[in-house]
């Protein structure tokens, strides 16, 4: 609708007919005119073959618009911004043989243009840099004229179909933290907080694979406990909001959380005793079970240890030269970081020995057959007990400190208090000679009743120390 043409068809006159004032082409009598601008004066005369002219004809002419981009839907679109905002085309445009089709998204409702933001060959835009979440926009088709395969915006005729206002929802953002590092056994946290339409929904994962679900129904920070065994990275997946349409977002935020295993300082077995002077070189660590190497010794009260028999560096004590007492000692083992450095504690008691003895050596003779031995110098506290051997062998005595021999020989006193720790003594017993052990006698019989021709005689005598005395029926040696 930019241009018109004049025609008319000649009659009477001489031709050849000539028209001035008026481009175009003469064929035959009809006349076609060159396109004039529409809405322009035309002003021409046509003179014949004698010369003949005639009157000046004039005039104007303007040709109505009819080209039509159509409608859209009307109703109003929230999209999320991953999303294309798109609306529907009813596809009724009216078009000049030259004019197109194309859609814009601008910012002015009804049929106004004002400013275009994108333009496409479909009702579908995405969201860009340029535009801001929350703003209505408008998706238009425009129609008019072509040039260079878009639509001339000078177009007198251009036509502007009522927009559908569109606008983007902005995704919803959250974010994980939490990241530290902590003992077995202790609990760790891991933060949520977000922003969008609540409530937001988060769907996590740790490194096997296994999903859980947070809701957040306001910007509050959330925080959610939990103990992993192992070191455990947690890794957000997805969030998904509220509202008249549901946004959704991939994210992929980790958060690690490590776990250090928990010093340990072993168990101890139960306190160990020895006696004075019989306990052996003892390596403290074998004295205590399942700890962590490379943990440190130390003394702690109630006795002192000489340096001389104490090695804390390896942990070795020579037990066997510690007067009798308890000793403390205690192993220290540091926690990683985030753990507490443990520690056990272990008692050695070295344990008195008793005090024995068996009294003064001891002579029997002729007139002493039988001695006391006696253990009172030995010790006499509550728990004690006594056992007397005669060269080694056990004598049936009873748990008595003193003992009647008649035997010589090496008599020891074991003394055992209620430790457990012995003590010994000997005591020797001798006789003062040789001791008699036999003799043989001859007896010479009375011949007859009444004769004193009877005889006895010792014949030989076994041990003894000459002079050997006898006696007979009571009468003196």
């Amino acid at each position: 609708n930019t241009a018109y043409s004049v025609a008319f068809t000649l009659s009477g006159g001489l031709p050849p007919y000539i028209v001035d004032g008026l481009g175009g082409a003469l064929n035959g009598l009809a006349f076609l005119s060159t396109l004039l601008p529409n809405n322009s004066s035309y002003l021409f005369s046509i003179t014949d073959a004698n010369g003949c002219k005639t009157p000046e004809v004039a005039g104007m002419h303007g040709c109505a618009c009819v080209t039509s981009a159509g409608t859209m839907e009307s109703n109003p679109g929230l999209f999320c911004t991953d999303q294309p905002a798109v609306a529907q085309w009813n596809n009724d445009a009216k078009l000049d043989g030259d004019d197109l089709v194309r859609f814009i998204l601008h910012d002015k409702p009804n049929a106004a243009l004002g400013n275009i933001l994108a333009e496409n060959i479909q009702p579908m835009f995405s969201f860009e840099p340029n535009l801001q979440p929350g703003t209505i926009y408008y998706i238009s088709a425009i129609a008019g004229n072509k040039i260079a395969g878009k639509v001339d915006l000078t177009d007198p005729c251009l036509s502007v179909a009522p927009g559908r206002p569109v606008a983007w929802k902005p995704l919803p953002v959250a974010f994980m933290t939490g990241d530290t590092t902590v003992c077995a056994g202790q609990e760790a946290n891991l933060h949520f907080r977000g922003s969008g339409t609540f409530p937001l929904t988060l769907i996590y994962k740790d490194d096997s694979g296994m999903l859980d679900t947070i809701a957040l129904n306001n910007p509050q920070e959330m925080s959610f406990p939990i103990v992993p065994a192992v070191s455990t990275s947690y890794t957000l997946l997805t969030i998904n909001d509220g509202g008249q349409i549901s946004c959704s977002q991939n994210l992929g935020e980790s958060v690690l959380i490590t776990v250090q295993k928990a010093a340990s300082a072993g168990t101890t077995i139960p306190h160990p005793e020895y006696c004075q002077g019989n306990a052996p070189l003892l390596h403290l660590a074998d004295l205590i079970a399942g700890e962590d190497s490379g943990g440190t010794w130390e003394i702690f009260a109630p006795h002192p240890v000489d340096p001389s028999v104490w090695n804390a560096a390896s942990g070795r004590l020579n037990a066997g030269d510690l007067p009798a007492g308890g000793y403390g000692f205690q192993y220290r083992v540091s926690g990683q970081p985030a753990c507490p450095d443990d520690s056990t504690a272990l008692v050695i008691f070295i344990r008195p020995n008793p005090d024995a003895s068996a009294g003064p050596d001891a002579i029997l003779d002729c007139t002493t057959p039988e001695v006391l031995l006696t253990g009172h110098d030995s010790s006499q506290e509550a728990g004690i007990v006594y056992q007397w051997q005669m060269d080694g062998i056990p004598l049936s005595t009873g748990d008595s400190a003193n003992v009647w021999v008649n035997q010589p020989g090496q008599y020891t006193l074991l003394v055992t208090n209620k430790f457990g720790c012995t003590a010994s003594d000997t005591a020797k017993v001798t006789h003062s000679g040789i001791p008699l052990e036999d003799l043989w006698v001859q007896i010479k019989p009375i011949r007859c009743f009444g004769e004193k021709n009877a005889a006895l005689w010792v014949d030989s005598v076994l041990g003894g120390t000459p002079p050997i005395l006898f006696s007979l029926n009571g009468s003196p040696f």
